[in-house]
């Protein structure tokens, strides 16, 4: 299985699938876990002893070898966008449609179905986070109140600055 700590090996896997695909969707499980692990460091991330990548070095590697979107998951938590090389990174999309085993409460309880729009090139070109909370065990019901919107806008922008999309009320993304 393919590790976020092996930067090389994560190149040339995108630059082999880049020989047979038009568009490269990069889907990568990393980074610690938990509420305490909802910014994403610019450094190498340790949870129970395990190394879980330097997010940021792995996902700008991964575009840089020719991925057109990275799609993040993992921690258990919802983490922040940013655009990097005109191209959409999702750190962490949080848990999604769970059986009973996480806590779901607060920052845990909430989630995303990210919606994406690229061109031909695989330029980001728009999106939507369609917000959901987890209900009762796990089961993943659309937010009427965006609180998952309003989440990802915040981290995006705390970690990630001039690199983050814009996110509006009703969850449109955009390149700023």
């Amino acid at each position: 299985m393919p590790n976020v700590n092996d930067l090389d090996g994560a190149r040339q896997l995108v630059t082999e699938a880049g020989k047979k695909a038009d568009i490269i969707i990069i889907s990568f499980h990393g980074g610690a876990e938990g509420t305490n692990a909802q910014n994403v460091p610019n450094r190498n991330e340790i949870f129970l002893g395990e190394n879980r990548g330097n997010l940021p070095a792995f996902t700008h590697a991964v575009v840089d070898a020719g991925a057109d979107i990275v799609l993040g998951h993992g921690p258990h938590v919802m983490r922040g966008m940013e655009i990097y090389k005109d191209r959409l990174i999702v750190y962490s999309m949080g848990n999604f449609c769970t059986y009973g085993w996480f806590q779901l409460a607060g920052e845990t309880a909430l989630s995303e179905i990210v919606e994406a729009k690229l061109a031909a090139d695989g330029k980001f070109i728009s999106g939507k986070i369609n917000a959901v909370s987890l209900q009762g065990r796990g089961t993943p019901v659309l937010d009427k109140s965006g609180a998952s919107i309003r989440v990802v806008r915040n981290l995006s922008t705390m970690d990630f600055g001039a690199s983050a999309p814009k996110i509006a009320d009703d969850g449109t993304i955009t390149p700023k």
